[in-house]
């Protein structure tokens, strides 16, 4: 993929959050970077059923299986 540096200043986000919450297909991560919580719960269709949950007081998001919820 090309990056036009004509449209770089939209994939910046200024300031920075608190938690970024990125939904896709990859597989399940989280991050910390310059203060941000970066995490991607993964695909939730297509997986096995477990998914992220964020807790903001504590700038911390764990994974959560469906099985043990049930």
């Amino acid at each position: 993929h090309t990056l036009s540096l004509s449209l770089c200043q939209t994939l910046r986000l200024y300031p920075v959050p608190n938690v970024l919450i990125l939904a896709d297909r990859c597989e399940s991560y989280k991050l910390e970077y310059e203060g941000c919580h970066a995490c991607n719960p993964g695909s939730f269709a297509v997986g096995d059923g477990s998914f992220l949950v964020y807790y903001p007081g504590r700038k911390h998001s764990s994974p959560i299986e469906l099985s043990s919820v049930a």
